[in-house]
């Protein structure tokens, strides 16, 4: 007696284990088959890793800094040019992608984007020749790029990278991130500021918003020459704190 429920037992534990892993089998033939028709219905392109260096040595000590490229940014300019903006993280710097369709050739497989690294745009500054050596950046802390929009030539491309102290390193590009203006870390006006964002309208114009850890108050400023200085700029005054700018608008 006890031999027969002992082989019942056995009976069920292995059509059990049989049913289970039939139903796993479904439902991971049911996601290949979704997989395949949302990428077929949605036109999606198939996932891609942009490429960064594994680690930044620190000058001539023998450590290095971890390389993440976290919360990243992106942005198409008028002329079809993608570029993509990661953080590393303070003091890592921020590093920078770009995909150009006349310049850096046609897609591949799966209809991925060639992307090309471009570096750390805000690598430089107030560390001028010793950057790279050192493996450190003003900012790292958040990241956002603009582009502008111009009648005719090369769409401008602003960047700005976050440290808390002094605040907000700002620089740009008119050569489609080949090369970048030399990095400013205090195109805030206002120091100890947290998450910058920047907007680009015509052909050199761009609007930086911020919010200042002394005031919690956002901040808007404005750049004439494409991201380099933002010297001229409308601020919210004492009383708009955290409220939409109805009727407010930067001159």
């Amino acid at each position: 007696m006890i031999k027969a429920r002992e082989v019942v037992s056995m009976k069920a534990r292995l059509l059990f284990g049989l049913a289970l892993g039939l139903t796993c089998l479904v439902g991971a033939l049911a996601l290949l088959i979704g997989h395949g028709s949302v990428l077929a219905i949605n036109g999606f392109s198939t996932n891609q890793e942009l490429p960064l260096p594994a680690l930044a040595p620190i000058g001539p000590a023998p450590v290095s800094f971890i390389v993440r490229g976290l919360e990243p940014s992106v942005r198409v300019a008028p002329d079809g040019t993608v570029y993509v903006s990661s953080i590393r993280g303070v003091p890592g710097g921020v590093d920078l992608h770009r995909y150009n369709p006349a310049g850096d050739g046609p897609s591949g497989m799966g209809n991925t984007y060639p992307f090309k690294y471009k570096g750390q745009p805000d690598g430089c500054g107030v560390l001028a020749g010793g950057c790279t050596f050192l493996g450190i950046a003003e900012g790292g802390g958040d990241v956002d790029i603009a582009v502008n929009y111009p009648s005719s030539d090369t769409p401008n491309l602003a960047l700005v990278s976050l440290t808390l102290a002094p605040g907000i390193t700002g620089t740009h590009s008119t050569d489609r991130g080949d090369t970048f203006s030399q990095p400013n870390p205090v195109v805030a006006l206002i120091p100890g500021d947290d998450r910058q964002w920047i907007d680009g309208t015509d052909a050199l114009t761009v609007y930086l918003n911020y919010h200042d850890a002394a005031t919690f108050n956002i901040d808007v400023q404005r750049s004439n020459d494409g991201g380099e200085f933002y010297l001229n700029g409308d601020f919210r005054g004492p009383g708009q704190r955290n409220r939409e700018p109805d009727g407010w608008s930067p001159t």
